[in-house]
């Protein structure tokens, strides 16, 4: 089966949870059908990156993502994430090689890529990532500037009138990455056009590590994000100046590692022997091996935390806020949750004195991980889906 894959983004190398999970699927469907990849970008990526890609499709085309006349156009009547993803150069792109590839389905990957095509009768999947307009509307919630705040909140509800349109368009079927979203969304819209609805979370593969590097005689902790998003880097801020003065007062040989792409100047002043941002690093396993605990400060934002079930791929103990499980099978008795700065505190003083009492937690957690987000055990299923939905 002739498959086009339609991306608002390139997304190797996989550094951020958007793109890990696109990678994911993308390998996916590489194994057992002719894929063809169509994204834009705001920058053209690297010869190395773009054939690593080309390995696994059989032709993408890539298109640089710029402001025109034709998007400020456009922005009277879509939110900007669709506008400036549908200028008229991209479209005519767009058009040319879907004539050329004449796909048998194509699979969109977020709703904002569903302008591209909307004309042509083809068989056509939708995967969301995350309720998108409740995302953004979720993180004006921390933006300081008035200004900026009111423009976030005004093109999330154009963003709602947008995927309330997308909802009554002929698509084959919707995936989603989990229950809650599907539920959300069914309620909300109560589409009555689309024939089937999937719910595929993220798939890794595991790296379970061995007993003897569950805990070490320090206390590292680890907090891995791309702090070019607002609720990462206040995450970020929130451990470095309420948690970690008040843990160092009693350990002071405790460390913190903010490791991630994209971390403010403001957040690289605050290194010091106690605090390491290390910044974008090239593989992640060594900070996951070193960590005793894995934190997930998350209090806004949307979709399920990649960086969650990257952290439960290693099978270490993890540490995360109510907001950071959302949407996940994980709970209360696989990972610790705490959602104020006392109770935060508490939890890390006592895995530090107690650590047999928390392994429990690491044994479950892990039996969670290989049944709903292990590779090897659910990919299939996704495969499946995809097919019986293209026909």
């Amino acid at each position: 089966m002739k498959i086009l894959l339609v991306c608002p983004e390139f997304f190797y190398p996989a550094n951020t949870g958007g793109k890990v999970g696109i990678l994911q699927k993308f390998e996916i469907l590489s194994k057992s059908h002719e894929l063809y990849l169509f994204c834009v970008d705001k920058v053209i990526p690297s010869n190395d990156s773009i054939q690593y890609i080309k390995k696994k499709a059989k032709s993408i085309k890539i298109v640089k993502r710029r402001i025109d006349f034709s998007v400020i156009i456009k922005l009277f009547k879509y939110p900007y994430c669709i506008a400036s993803r549908s200028s008229k150069k991209i479209l005519t792109e767009f058009n040319n090689f879907l004539r050329y590839v004449n796909p048998d389905l194509i699979l969109y990957e977020f709703p904002q890529m569903a302008q591209l095509g909307k004309k042509y009768n083809y068989n056509k999947i939708i995967e969301f990532h995350n309720v998108e307009y409740l995302t953004l509307n979720s993180i004006s919630k921390s933006i300081k500037n008035p200004f900026i705040k009111l423009l976030y909140k005004i093109e999330s509800y154009r963003l709602f009138l947008y995927e309330k349109k997308i909802y009554k368009g002929k698509f084959n079927a919707f995936t989603y990455v989990s229950t809650s979203d599907i539920v959300f969304y069914r309620k909300k819209f109560n589409p009555k056009n689309i024939k089937a609805f999937g719910i595929f979370p993220p798939l890794l593969k595991a790296k379970f590590v061995n007993e003897s590097q569950l805990f070490s005689p320090k206390l590292n902790m680890i907090f891995v994000a791309n702090y070019s998003y607002l609720p990462n880097l206040d995450g970020a801020f929130w451990l470095v100046d309420k948690i970690m003065p008040k843990i160092i007062e009693k350990y002071n040989f405790a460390q913190l590692y903010i490791v991630g792409k994209n971390p403010s100047n403001e957040l690289i002043k605050k290194s010091n022997n106690n605090v390491i941002v290390t910044g974008e690093v090239y593989s992640l396993n060594s900070y996951y091996e070193l960590a005793d605990i894995i934190l997930v400060p998350i209090f806004l934002g949307g979709g399920i935390k990649i960086k969650l079930l990257e952290a439960s791929s290693f099978g270490k103990l993890i540490l995360s806020t109510t907001f950071g499980i959302n949407g996940t099978y994980f709970d209360s008795n696989s990972i610790l949750i705490a959602d104020t700065e006392d109770d935060f505190i508490k939890k890390i003083i006592d895995v530090y004195n107690n650590k047999v009492k928390y392994l429990k937690y690491i044994y479950t957690s892990r039996e969670i991980f290989k049944c709903h987000y292990d590779y090897e055990t659910n990919y299939v299923n996704y495969t499946h889906f995809i097919e019986e939905n293209t026909k």
